[in-house]
């Protein structure tokens, strides 16, 4: 009994934290996000999202990049807009995103303690933060 009340216990720490951490970074990668001004890469994927599919699909057949990230990011400049703060939120969400994914792989891999101790590293990882803010493509490949 008390093992299954421990395990309730960790997996209820394992959501709180997950959580915790994703709203964080999600919040700070937005407001880190609001402080830059936009570079001609991410000027470049603005441009591409608001052309038709069809020219972004063939426009990006010159680009390194597959076109799933500008299709992703026209969708939602439909719903959400063109403001800087729409624009650093998609990517911010797509590193909130990662973190639940990197937690959850951890403690598949290894124990739900390894995830939970890995989860401010994760959060305060400095490359992840400066990705998760920039309207390109970083956050959803990490």
């Amino acid at each position: 009994m008390k093992r299954r009340v421990d395990v309730l216990i960790s997996n209820r720490l394992f959501w709180f934290a997950t959580i915790a951490a994703a709203v964080v970074v999600f919040v700070a990668a937005t407001v880190f996000g609001l402080t830059q001004t936009t570079w001609f890469d991410e000027g470049y994927s603005v441009l591409l999202a608001q052309r038709p599919v069809g020219e972004l699909i063939s426009l990006t057949a010159l680009d390194a990049h597959p076109p799933l990230y500008y299709l992703l990011l026209k969708g939602w400049i439909g719903v959400f807009g063109l403001s800087d703060l729409s624009l650093r939120a998609s990517s911010a969400l797509f590193g909130a995103l990662a973190i639940v994914a990197t937690a959850l792989l951890l403690r598949k891999l290894f124990t739900t303690k390894v995830a939970i101790i890995s989860l401010p590293f994760l959060t305060l990882a400095p490359f992840m933060l400066r990705y998760d803010y920039e309207i390109r493509m970083y956050a959803l490949e990490i």
